[in-house]
């Protein structure tokens, strides 16, 4: 950036000076009230924590001034709580020449005061927060077609299959802008006499544009390629107009649709629908956005144009087609021109915004701040790539990727690869990076004088780059790692708990057990809700897994099939190994109308817990009335990153410990498995809603998570039993022994059958093995010799020979599932005695063994002559796992 600049100032292409920037202001401007609660860009006050030193990051947009990039900028790097940085640039031209409308003086561009062009901001800004609320509630889905909602007009030259998620994603086969475009001199059908441009204040090219679009032809077929289009979005406009009747109590049109329908005795339908577009947006974004910045005035913060009396705020911006009608430079007005034939609002251009309103909404969109509302899974779902083999394209937002179209390659410098993120034309940039907890705002009118200065990108990037690089220092870094004030996980209970369980509503049925409590005063939710004095909802009953709702029974055993509840009085119905159909019932005769599931997995396919879930789901959907099901989810143990094992043979093997193809080890929490299931069995999200953690990252061990550990089955004592767990729970079906009726179930196993030389050997095989020892050495052990006598189930009364494994690997960044592997072979290598035997569990012979693992394979594998060693038998399952990897992230949260 520095050398471009260098060199273009030597070789005589700018100027090296440049007006003054960042002296005070001498000019009166409007005060802004202070927004009582965020802490705005008005009202930055000292707080305790350190902040990053972001001087380069300021000596960048300084040069960016200095070397006229732009003539004026303003910045905000900020997290959810904190402002790091926010300042203003330059001045509102560079030219020598004074804005039209401000009275003969070229004013400092102001943080508070100057309001900028987002340009193609409004993408995300109006139209893809309209489409993530109407989404969210239901008033449309990603898969509906065009036609369903704009009319079978719409549906020709190919546009019939055209869904709402191509427009989002820009696959909808679109070219990039109209043809001719609208604000073009060719564009001059018979409703639009002349130039557009001198017809644009009272929409009367609207009605013309419109019925363009329903008759324009694609240049691909729909879903088949990236195609970045103006026209996707335009679409979009119109769509957001349509549903806006139904979405909003009343439409409240703006003066200047007003005053088009007093003037035209008919208006065309595409006037009409971008009124209601305009309305929508106002209602539910930019109005409870400006109220949130607190003007007391009134004065305009954000959205579509700004009124007469305000215009004098907007850097001006320079269109050079327009000279010939006296409107070279605009204020106020928006700078695109097909917006501009459209009246100043449209899907993809025209929106205003100064950037205190800015720093709101992206608080909104990464954090879930009021007042935009938008939940936890409408936020991951539209900021995540969606279509890979495309783009870097979310829903929407573009990502900080490897971009297939110029401009956009890492547009926000090093910002991570997560970050959503959109540009704008005029010299606008949002930046929202979810590893870091940071958004950066760069908004410019760097198309003053002329648009064909591009030195734009060099400072985005750098920029960024400059930001990133100073939350990688080790101090910054520190503040990003709490993951939020009460410096642990909030679990999605908590949340519930600060929307004053606002998702429940009508009969509540809460599926649970012991480790459904609130970690901060250990309540258990039942017994909270129970006492919820709550006109909305009532809980009627308790659903209970296996182990039963208090968790006072052993495994294999659910709880009394129907009771009440000693303390609460509630009754309580065991759906463990229940059919669907009989779940159904359970919820027609409580008159059910909402299902609140709140319950510890542990990350292990063959935990019954989900599968469980899974038949309730099964049983929702097949019943007539509607059940809404809220998931509050919590962290997996074995953290998000490790994805493992053998998948499930549902075509043999489907049973209470499995019923979908998921590997052993899947990697994700309750809530992603609630998502993947509603998908799976096509029942849809309409009714499903995941309250998601804050402060939770896919790395996370349990400590990390700093949370207590509630046991959620008996024989899971503490948070350490759980890789121990996946390792050794392959051993229940066998005639080996697990560990039960001990302290430590599966840190203690052996066999009544190691004897003598054989217990020698076993531990010898586990302490040399890198999968169940790798922090071995020549003094350090992983496993001690021990004897046992369990008090219950399997050898209950017997003297059992086995082992201690006490310094079970923790990290759940590594794969666990070799260790499950590396134990049976031990037993095979140290004894003959060891058989696939499930008799205990009321399976006798292997069968147990094949439904735990997923089928016969693994047990084929272990069986095999010469013995397969322990990594060609993880081969065997890499290309299922590498499957399902691919699979899930369409509905990971974290």
């Amino acid at each position: 950036f520095g050398r471009a600049f260098s060199a273009a100032a030597a070789a005589g292409m700018m100027s090296t000076t440049a007006p003054p920037y960042r002296a005070p202001s001498t000019r009166k401007t409007r005060p802004l009230a202070p927004p009582p609660l965020l802490l705005l860009l008005i009202a930055l006050v000292a707080f305790a924590e350190a902040q990053p030193n972001l001087d380069e990051a300021q000596k960048i947009l300084e040069d960016g001034v200095r070397y006229g990039a732009f003539p004026g900028a303003v910045a905000v790097v900020a997290n959810e709580t904190h402002i790091h940085f926010s300042d203003s640039f330059g001045r509102y031209t560079n030219d020598g020449e004074d804005p039209p409308l401000n009275n003969g003086s070229n004013p400092l561009v102001d943080i508070h005061e100057t309001i900028f062009d987002l340009a193609s901001l409004t993408k995300i800004v109006a139209t893809t927060t309209s489409i993530a609320l109407l989404w969210q509630e239901k008033f449309l889905g990603l898969d509906t077609p065009v036609v369903d909602v704009l009319g079978q007009q719409y549906g020709v030259h190919g546009k019939e299959n055209i869904t709402i998620k191509n427009l989002l994603t820009h696959t909808a086969g679109y070219p990039p802008d109209p043809i001719p475009n609208y604000w073009s001199p060719d564009f001059s059908p018979n409703t639009c006499t002349g130039n557009p441009l001198t017809h644009a204040d009272h929409f009367e090219c609207s009605g013309a544009a419109f019925e363009s679009l329903l008759n324009q032809t694609l240049d691909t077929q729909p879903g088949s390629k990236y195609v970045y289009s103006d026209l996707s979005f335009l679409t979009l406009g119109y769509i957001i107009g349509s549903i806006a009747p139904k979405a909003l109590e009343t439409i409240s049109w703006n003066a200047k649709c007003n005053a088009t329908r007093e003037l035209s005795k008919r208006m065309s339908r595409g006037a009409i629908l971008n009124c209601n577009f305009e309305a929508f947006v106002r209602a539910r974004i930019t109005g409870p956005l400006s109220a949130e910045v607190g003007a007391d005035d009134g004065g305009f913060q954000i959205g579509f144009l700004p009124p007469d009396e305000e215009r004098h705020r907007a850097a001006p911006t320079a269109v050079p087609r327009l000279e010939k009608i006296g409107k070279h430079v605009l204020q106020g007005i928006v700078n695109d021109g097909n917006s501009y034939a459209l009246g100043g609002i449209a899907g993809h251009a025209g929106v205003f915004s100064c950037a205190s309103a800015l720093v709101i909404f992206a608080r909104g969109w990464m954090f879930g701040h009021k007042p935009l509302n938008l939940n936890a899974e409408t936020r991951k779902l539209f900021t995540t790539v969606a279509a890979p083999s495309f783009s870097t394209r979310a829903l929407g937002w573009n990502t900080n990727g490897d971009a297939f179209d110029q401009g956009w390659d890492h547009a926000c410098g090093t910002l991570s690869k997560s970050t959503f993120m959109h540009i704008g034309y005029t010299g606008t940039q949002l930046c929202c990076d979810p590893s870091l907890g940071i958004f950066t705002i760069l908004l410019t009118n760097r198309v003053y004088p002329t648009d064909e200065n591009h030195l734009i990108d060099g400072v985005q990037r750098n920029f960024t780059t400059a930001v990133r690089k100073a939350f990688d220092s080790e101090s910054a870094a520190s503040r990003s790692e709490s993951p939020n004030k009460t410096g642990r996980v909030r679990v999605g209970l908590e949340i519930l708990r600060d929307r004053s369980f606002s998702d429940l509503e009508g009969n509540v049925a809460v599926l649970t057990n012991p480790s459904g409590v609130f970690p901060d005063g250990l309540e258990h939710i039942v017994d909270v809700l129970h006492g919820e004095t709550n006109d909305k909802f009532r809980v009627v009953g308790i659903l209970a897994p296996e182990h039963g709702f208090r968790g006072d029974h052993q495994a294999e055993h659910g709880d009394r099939a129907h009771y009440i509840d000693n303390k609460t009085g509630l009754d309580v119905y065991s759906i463990y190994r229940q059919d669907p159909s009989e779940i159904s019932e359970i919820l027609k005769e409580l008159d059910v109308r909402t299902v609140l599931v709140d319950i510890q997995d542990v990350g292990v396919r063959l935990y019954t817990f989900v599968w469980t879930f899974y038949d309730l789901l099964l049983a929702i959907a097949s019943m007539d009335s509607e059940i809404n099901v809220v998931v509050s989810d919590r962290p997996n143990p074995l953290g998000g990153i490790v994805t493992e094992g053998p998948g499930l043979n549902t075509s043999c093997c489907a049973s209470r410990y499995g019923k979908m193809n998921i590997p052993f080890r899947h990697g994700l929490t309750i809530g992603e498995l609630a998502r993947l299931f509603a998908a799976e069995l096509k029942t849809g999200n309409e009714n499903l809603r995941v309250v998601a953690m804050e402060g939770y990252t896919r790395g996370m061990d349990w400590r990390a998570t700093a949370l207590p550990w509630i046991p959620p089955s008996p024989n899971l004592p503490t948070a350490e039993s759980i890789i121990p767990y996946l390792a050794v729970v392959l051993l229940e079906a066998t005639n080996a022994w697990e560990g039960r009726g001990t302290t430590t179930p599966f840190q203690a196993f052996g066999a009544p059958f190691l004897e003598g030389n054989a217990l020698d050997v076993f531990s010898g095989v586990l302490n040399k093995s890198p999968y169940t020892c790798p922090q071995r050495s020549n003094t350090t052990r992983c496993f001690r010799e021990s004897f046992y006598n369990p008090t219950f189930f399997k050898y209950n009364g017997t003297i059992v020979p086995g082992v201690q494994w006490v310094r079970p690997n923790q990290n759940v960044s590594e794969p666990a599932f070799p260790a499950a592997i590396q134990v049976i072979k031990a037993f095979q290598g140290s004894t003959t005695a060891l058989e696939f035997d499930g008799s205990w569990f009321g399976e006798p012979g292997s069968r147990l063994f094949d439904l735990y693992s997923g089928g016969p394979l693994l047990r084929k594998l272990l069986s095999a002559s010469p013995r397969i060693s322990v990594e060609n038998t993880m081969k065997h399952f890499s290309k299922s796992t590498q499957d399902f990897v691919e699979k899930r992230n369409a509905y990971l949260l974290y």
